[in-house]
C-alpha cells in the first residue's frame, strides 16, 4: 500500500515520482573511487548483510563524542533505514578488495526527512 496522505505526497510528489525515486535509490552503485590507501570503494544501497559491519562502522566513529549511542540503538536505527523510503537512502560504501563496509551515509531528500517541518 503506497501512502496517499496530503502531507506524504507534498513531501515526495505524486506516486509515480515515488518509484521513480526508489528506482534510482535502488539502481545506484559507483565503483573505483579512491581511498587514501590505494584501495578502492564501490558506494551501493544498503542491504540486510550490511547492517552487522556499517552498525560497527558507525558506533566506532561516533565512540567518545556527544553523538554516540548505544549498539543497539544504531543498528535498530540502521535497521529501519531498509525500509523503502523515496525521502531518505542509506548507502555504504565498500572496500572493493575486501568486501568490507568501510563508510556510511545516510541522504535526505526533504525537510521532513531531515527531522523538520515541511
Amino acid at each position: 500500500r503506497v501512502p496517499s496522505s496530503p502531507r506524504f505526497v507534498a513531501s515526495v510528489g505524486t506516486i509515480e515520482r515515488r518509484e521513480e525515486l526508489k528506482g534510482i535509490q535502488t539502481g545506484f552503485k559507483r565503483g573505483g573511487m579512491p581511498l587514501k590507501d590505494g584501495a578502492t570503494l564501490v558506494a551501493r544501497l544498503m542491504e540486510g548483510s550490511d547492517i552487522k559491519s556499517a552498525t560497527e562502522v558507525m558506533t566506532e566513529s561516533f565512540r567518545g563524542s556527544p553523538d554516540e549511542r548505544p549498539r543497539a540503538r544504531v543498528a535498530k536505527y540502521l535497521l529501519d533505514q531498509l525500509e523503502s523510503n523515496p525521502d531518505e537512502v542509506c548507502l555504504v560504501g565498500v572496500d572493493e578488495a575486501s568486501d568490507e563496509v568501510v563508510a556510511i551515509v545516510t541522504l535526505s531528500f526533504s525537510q521532513a526527512a531531515r527531522g523538520g517541518a515541511d
